[in-house]
């Protein structure tokens, strides 16, 4: 009995295997076709287009994946309000060498939302707990078409 489950399992694996193969577009689809296909970064997607002036949301993903980007970004030394052990509203200022990388996605554990006031050239970013007291902001600045981390509140109250 095991003897035939394994033959199944693997002519299965075959047959799935090839019929991926068949279903993948030639070589020749692809260079006679120009429906959905670039040969460069097309301009205004979330590829780091800034040759311009940055998108707040084209920023915000690169913040998120590239460390040394991230690093650049953040002014030191960086404002950041938090609740004490007492959840009295407390003020530090973080030096680059005590600075560590953060990920600016949602979670199940919590929510994302961004938006952007352009009449201050200020972007925010939150997050919300779902199911407990997670209240982080970050709060950004565009200065000469560049946006910068200038200030960080965790007031979760855990």
């Amino acid at each position: 009995m095991k003897e035939i489950l394994f033959y199944f399992c693997v002519f299965s694996f075959i047959a799935l295997f090839e019929s991926c193969l068949e279903a993948a577009p030639s070589e020749e689809f692809m260079q006679g076709s120009t429906d959905n296909y670039y040969e460069a970064t097309p301009q205004g997607t979330l590829m780091y287009d800034f040759s311009d002036n940055e998108t707040f949301e084209s920023f915000i993903e690169k913040f998120s994946l590239d460390s040394l980007f991230q690093e650049s970004r953040v002014v030191f030394p960086l404002k950041k309000r938090y609740l004490n052990e007492n959840l009295k509203e407390v003020e530090k200022l973080v030096e680059k060498a005590d600075w560590w990388r953060v990920i600016l996605e949602a979670t199940d554990n919590y929510s994302m939302r961004y938006f952007e006031n352009k009449k201050v050239n200020q972007g925010v970013v939150e997050f919300r707990g779902i199911e407990k007291g997670v209240n982080i902001t970050y709060i950004f600045e565009l200065k000469a078409g560049e946006w910068f981390l200038v200030e960080m509140m965790d007031l979760s109250n855990k």
